[in-house]
């Protein structure tokens, strides 16, 4: 992905009324993959986030009350 690919993914993430206060993306177990292999990845999961409606439900433990 190009500098003009990383840009689009770039105004996606602050689209819509979107403001990116925090997002971090890890490359796990792959040592080998690359920057622009990553923002694809990235911006493909969080399309599929978007188009399924993003929720704001935190992570909670249960059963420790």
């Amino acid at each position: 992905m190009s500098s003009v690919g990383i840009e689009g993914f770039h105004s996606f993430l602050n689209s819509e009324g979107r403001e990116l206060s925090n997002i971090k993306f890890l490359p796990g177990t792959s040592r080998d993959i690359t920057k622009d292999k990553m923002t694809e990845e990235a911006d493909a999961s969080l399309r599929r986030v978007f188009a399924a409606g993003c929720k704001h439900e935190p992570p909670c433990v249960v059963g420790n009350e």
